[in-house]
């Protein structure tokens, strides 16, 4: 996956409670928008592995030791 940075507001970030430890999810909408959200933890509750670790949104965070929590516990190696 390959990514490029654009600039957002600090303002922004804080609005949203975005933190150097958050998940983000990106994406477009039909007419071009591009919406920037963190995911909270009640989205991660319904969160389905599909084993792709690599483009995984829960691997670049670390592990806080609730391991039944984490969507990934029947796969983790931790």
């Amino acid at each position: 996956m390959e990514f490029r940075f654009i600039p957002v507001p600090v303002e922004d970030y804080e609005a949203l409670g975005i933190t150097e430890d958050s998940i983000i999810q990106t994406y477009l909408t039909d007419d071009g928008a591009l919406i920037v959200r963190p995911v909270l933890s009640d989205d991660l509750e319904n969160f389905q592995c599909d084993s792709d670790c690599e483009n995984c949104p829960v691997s670049g965070t670390d592990c806080d030791g609730d391991c039944f929590g984490c969507p990934c516990c029947g796969i983790c190696d931790d």
